[in-house]
C-alpha cells in the first residue's frame, strides 16, 4: 500500500480505525517502508492521546517534539500531546478574540469566553485538527511523506467531518486515509 501510495503521489496518510485494531502498527510499519524501500524522508504523527509509538519503537519518543527514531536515519516521530495543544489552541483563540474586541471597540475580556468554550468536547477536536494543519503546513515542506495515527473511530470522525466542511481539502492535502476493521 505504501509503494501504492508513494506511486500515486500521495503525501499525508491517515490510519485511522476502532480502538485496539492495530492503527499505531500498521501507521509505523507504512512509515517505515516509506522510509526504508521507498528512500522517503518520512515523519509519523501519534494523534492518540494513549501513546505507543515510544513502546513499539523502544525508545522515548514522547514530549510533543520531533524526533528521530534510532536505526531508521530517515523516519521521523512525534507524539502530539494533546492537553499541550489545547493549552496552545486556547492562547491562540485568546489572541484573536482579543484583537477581533480591540477591532471593534469592545471593551471585554476574552477569558471567560474562552473557559465556556473549553467545556465543550468539539474545543479540544477544534485543537487537534489546528495541530493537523500545523503539521501539514509547517512539516509538510521538510518531509516527502506524512503517515498520522490517529485516535480510534470516535474521535477521528469529527477531524475529518471539519475538513468536510471545504472540499478543496482533500484534493489540496493529497491524502490517504487507510482504515483498519
Amino acid at each position: 500500500m505504501a509503494r501504492e501510495a508513494m506511486v500515486n503521489g500521495l503525501k499525508y496518510i491517515f490510519v485511522g480505525g476502532k480502538g485496539g485494531v492495530g492503527k499505531t502498527v500498521i501507521a509505523a510499519a507504512l512509515a517505515y517502508e516509506l522510509t526504508v524501500y521507498n528512500g522517503k524522508k518520512t515523519l509519523l504523527v501519534s494523534l492518540n492521546p494513549v501513546h505507543s509509538l515510544s513502546s513499539l519503537f523502544e525508545q522515548e519518543l514522547s514530549g510533543g517534539k520531533v524526533k528521530q527514531v534510532e536505526g531508521s536515519p530517515n523516519l521521523y516521530s512525534i507524539e502530539v500531546e494533546i492537553d499541550e495543544i489545547v493549552e496552545r489552541y486556547k492562547e491562540k483563540m485568546s489572541s484573536r478574540l482579543r484583537e477581533f474586541f480591540r477591532w471593534a471597540e469592545v471593551p471585554l475580556d476574552p477569558g471567560p469566553f474562552i473557559n465556556i468554550a473549553t467545556t465543550n468536547p468539539a474545543f479540544q477536536e477544534a485543537a487537534m485538527f489546528d495541530r493537523v494543519m500545523d503539521i501539514v503546513v509547517d512539516e509538510g515542506k521538510r518531509y516527502d511523506a506524512i503517515v498520522f495515527d490517529t485516535a480510534a473511530v470516535a474521535k477521528r470522525n469529527v477531524h475529518y467531518a471539519s475538513t468536510s466542511v471545504n472540499s478543496n481539502h482533500h484534493a489540496t492535502l493529497n491524502l490517504l486515509c487507510c482504515f483498519t476493521c
